[in-house]
């Protein structure tokens, strides 16, 4: 498969999740970095949740966690996207981030940020788009994945996530996490315009489950 399978399968192939291989990253280095900036960490979205945190590496501003709308702007083209002053204390992850376009997964990066959730903490089912908007995207990244946190689609279950892998995820189905372990959950979820390299990896990563359905059955 080629990356014009993957752009056809990434808005086609209707499921909620693809496992991603991406270039080569330190998530015990990132996570080192995420927890010297805990400081700067601000409250997301605590309608629906409780310690879930964040903070921007690339957006509108460090503390601007949510979508383009919620700060005024028509489009994700519209909106001043730009590295942020957090990115700077973060130079190893920012670096492998603006390699994501140096290596084709991304054409420009949107939001790129550190979703921090404290123990005991947790994410209530919600959808980030209509269900009617079902494809692949964003990337949700794991620095860890402490026993005891789950991430669960309310229809489909768990996702196998865990500390060192990457996912792109149907964020049109309702989903949450709940965080019962003693320890803090860090992963980092990136937003943008996708490149060739990620078009390709969702075309290989879903020719990777077939092929292992196969050996299965």
């Amino acid at each position: 498969m080629d990356q014009g399978d993957g752009r056809f399968l990434r808005k086609n192939l209707k499921v909620p999740y693809l496992q991603m291989q991406l270039p080569p990253w330190n998530p015990a280095a990132f996570l080192a970095e995420a927890r010297a900036v805990a400081d700067q960490f601000v409250d997301h979205r605590s309608n629906d949740s409780e310690g879930w945190r964040s903070l921007c590496l690339h957006g509108i501003d460090q503390h601007k966690t949510l979508s383009f709308d919620r700060y005024g702007y028509s489009s994700e083209t519209a909106a001043p996207y730009r590295w942020t002053q957090a990115s700077e204390s973060c130079p190893l992850t920012s670096a492998w981030l603006k390699g994501l376009i140096d290596h084709g997964f991304y054409e420009e990066i949107y939001r790129a940020r550190f979703m921090w959730l404290k123990p005991k903490g947790f994410i209530r089912f919600h959808r980030d788009r209509p269900e009617d908007q079902s494809w692949l995207g964003p990337l949700n990244i794991a620095l860890n994945m402490p026993e005891g946190c789950r991430w669960l689609f309310k229809k489909w279950g768990p996702l196998p996530i865990r500390a060192g892998s990457a996912f792109s995820i149907d964020v049109s189905q309702e989903h949450g996490v709940w965080n019962e372990s003693p320890e803090d959950r860090i992963h980092i979820i990136v937003h943008g315009l996708y490149g060739p390299a990620y078009h390709a990896e969702i075309a290989n990563s879903a020719a990777r489950v077939l092929r292992d359905m196969n050996v299965q059955y």
